[in-house]
């Protein structure tokens, strides 16, 4: 990629709204489906980590192109980018961070992330400040973006990306799953996504959230963050929200927005905290933490969603949370559940992963399949992510 000039940080927001506004039932019961399709384990491969990075901080991408596969890892605790190339065990290049001086880009937090655009470019999104880098293969900083401004008293949402949640991209604009920075009255028009022109840094907000949480109070603010997936075959992008069994697939040439069922077969609901939407307002968050965090973490939801470009397939991760009980007694981890959905978004399938054995944060598609890391193998060796790769399969004993 051709090095843009340094551009000084700006902030240009044009909002285009296409809500997700079609009318959900707040209580919905599972839909009944036919199962034609289960991920089926067909390799596994592992990648070093010299002991020097975890599976909880660290912000994964993948690329793809021609001649080679890649994958990068950025360690937000040494503040550098590791490349590993086709699959190889070992780290092909290192990149250094700087945090201060013309190539600094501040100190990285546990959420910060990154897209892998290309071999020497990459975009790094350091959460704590707002800002969006473009670095190159050097570590050198060769543009900069302001995404969130926290000093200004608007309550702008916050991108919020992860490796369930991953930045995306057509190559000439980011797109951003966005959380909460405050709880808003109107969620109807409060953006759920935002978008950010490369050449330009124009951001836009093109969708807004489900009509799901204008109709009651779901409690902590991750019960908020979106999850989206693009699909460069159609230009589009579906969204995913945690308490909204429903998914919306938002056309990004004409916005149309189709809504689909992608509900889990192992909950019929999800329960909301309070039935008042405002009772945020009222709420001491000091003195109610616990509850809500019982609550939160004992009321399975929606994690993110992923598209699988190589088998036209969309993965919706669903957390299968402990009950209340379990919570209390210090069980907090949930069961990581996949939903299979066709390139229609027609749920055609759902395997259910053990938490003792896979981490439920850290998969990625690649050209091989959906790869979702072993916990188990790494808390026996720190030395090594090992991952297990899934294909999509058709079954002959259909439901």
């Amino acid at each position: 990629m051709k090095a843009q000039p340094l551009l000084k940080t700006f902030l240009v927001f044009v909002i285009v709204i296409f809500g997700c506004n079609q009318k959900t039932d707040l209580i919905l019961s599972k839909q009944p489906y036919i199962k034609t399709t289960s991920l089926v384990p067909s390799d596994s491969f592992s990648i070093s980590t010299k002991n020097a990075f975890d599976l909880y901080s660290t912000s994964l991408s993948y690329l793809t192109n021609a001649e080679s596969e890649y994958i990068s890892i950025l360690n937000p605790n040494t503040q550098t980018i590791s490349l590993y190339k086709n699959e190889d065990s070992q780290v092909s290049r290192e990149i250094k961070i700087e945090i201060e001086g013309p190539n600094g880009i501040g100190e990285l937090g546990f959420d910060s992330s990154h897209f892998l655009f290309s071999q020497d470019s990459i975009y790094i999104y350091n959460l704590q400040i707002g800002s969006l880098f473009l670095i190159n293969e050097k570590g050198e900083v060769l543009n900069r973006y302001t995404i969130t401004d926290y000093s200004d008293s608007i309550n702008f949402p916050a991108p919020y990306p992860s490796n369930v949640r991953p930045i995306q991209s057509d190559f000439k604009q980011l797109f951003f799953p966005c959380g909460i920075n405050n709880y808003p009255n109107d969620y109807e028009n409060y953006p759920s996504v935002l978008s950010i022109d490369l050449e330009s840094g124009q951001i836009k907000y093109p969708i807004t959230y489900s009509n799901v949480y204008d109709q009651a109070f779901y409690g902590l603010s991750f019960k908020y963050d979106t999850g989206i997936a693009f699909n460069k075959n159609d230009n589009s992008i579906t969204i995913s929200y945690p308490v909204d069994n429903f998914i919306y697939k938002y056309y990004t040439e004409n916005g149309n927005i189709e809504m689909k069922y992608g509900g889990s077969e192992h909950f019929d609901q999800i329960e909301f905290y309070d039935a008042d939407p405002d009772k945020f307002e009222r709420i001491d968050f000091i003195n109610e933490n616990e509850k809500l965090k019982n609550h939160a973490l004992s009321n399975s939801d929606f994690a993110g969603i992923l598209y699988d470009q190589f088998r036209n397939y969309y993965y919706r991760i669903a957390y299968i949370r402990p009950t209340i009980d379990e919570v209390k007694s210090g069980k907090t981890i949930p069961e990581l559940s996949i939903i299979i959905l066709d390139e229609n978004l027609n749920k055609v399938g759902e395997d259910l992963f053990s938490s003792k054995i896979y981490d439920n944060s850290l998969l990625f598609i690649s050209s091989s399949g959906l790869n979702i890391a072993r916990k188990d193998l790494f808390e026996a060796d720190e030395n090594f992510i090992f991952f297990d790769t899934f294909i999509p399969k058709g079954i002959k004993d259909s439901k």
